[in-house]
């Protein structure tokens, strides 16, 4: 004997419970806006020793990039274009950084670890 896993109600003629998805999703998957937000992808070589590269999932015109330290002091900014930004901290103290990518007012932030040069 089977046991339903469904409460019961909504069931249509044929005892199968209906399903009504809501305007922000088509079969599962959330509308293109809500996935478009502006983001940090990936910052690579993570921890760095110097140079190392911040790829976003949008083109970035005039986006500033901050690093701050964990005191929240900005010890690095510079301005980028596009969708691959290359930065280089070797003159920075082995630590732990955040990294800011502020794009058309929206920030976006990924932690970055500076380790020493070997």
């Amino acid at each position: 004997m089977a046991i339903p896993c469904e409460p019961p109600g909504n069931t249509g003629n044929n005892g199968t419970k209906s399903l009504s998805i809501g305007s922000d999703t088509t079969a599962g998957v959330k509308d293109s806006s809500v996935l478009a937000t502006f983001q940090i992808v990936m910052i690579n070589p993570n921890p760095t020793a110097g140079p190392f590269n911040i790829t976003c999932n949008q083109v970035l015109n005039n986006a500033v990039v901050s690093i701050t330290d964990l005191n929240g002091q900005v010890v690095s900014q510079s301005i980028a274009n596009g969708t691959s930004i290359q930065m280089d901290i070797s003159n920075l103290t082995p630590g732990v950084y955040t990294v800011v990518v502020t794009s058309n007012g929206t920030p976006t932030t990924k932690t970055l670890v500076k380790m020493s040069a070997h």
